[in-house]
């Protein structure tokens, strides 16, 4: 059974990830190889400071023609699946026992960059500006033929404060 902890490095802030949400990310990265897989990260806050994923909610991005003229390759949700998203969020969040969104995951694909990107950035501060709370932002890296790991795990904790989360001794794989 894999799960996966990490943590800041003062221990404020940290975040458990359930053997199920590793499996389900890892799966979904595999499928869209070469593509980018991303999606939702669902879960309960425990004391302060500690949030468990223990679902994720799996999104169909669709690739973003004009990014590739900018020099950058980018994936974006339509309308229909952003709606589609925010009514499984709702009934997770009125399910027993309730469930928040707790942010976002993506899968990075080139194997030099296991970390987030200028663009993933900017996304974290608007998703933390949307909720109001703290947000996670997770970016799998996902290689071929190679086993897959996470690579980098944000927390925007305010408008002005960007947390880095690291693997947790405790980690078991």
């Amino acid at each position: 059974m894999i799960e996966l902890r990490f943590s800041s490095e003062d221990g404020r802030t940290r975040l458990w990830l359930s053997s199920k949400v590793v499996l389900d990310m890892a799966e979904a990265s595999h499928r869209a190889y070469p593509h980018e897989a991303c999606g939702v990260l669902v879960g309960r806050y425990f004391l302060p400071g500690l949030a468990v994923a223990t679902d994720v909610l799996l999104a169909k991005a669709r690739f973003s023609e004009d990014s590739v003229t900018r020099g950058q390759i980018v994936f974006v949700l339509d309308e229909g699946e952003a709606e589609r998203l925010t009514v499984e969020l709702r009934r997770l969040w009125e399910a027993k026992p309730r469930r928040h969104y707790l942010g976002d995951w993506h899968s990075h694909t080139r194997e030099n960059c296991p970390h987030h990107s200028e663009l993933d950035f900017q996304a974290l501060l608007e998703r933390y500006r949307e909720n109001g709370r703290g947000v996670l932002s997770l970016v799998y890296v996902q290689e071929p033929f190679r086993a897959s790991s996470v690579g980098t795990v944000w927390c925007q904790q305010s408008e002005n404060e960007l947390v880095q989360l690291f693997p947790a001794p405790s980690s078991k794989a």
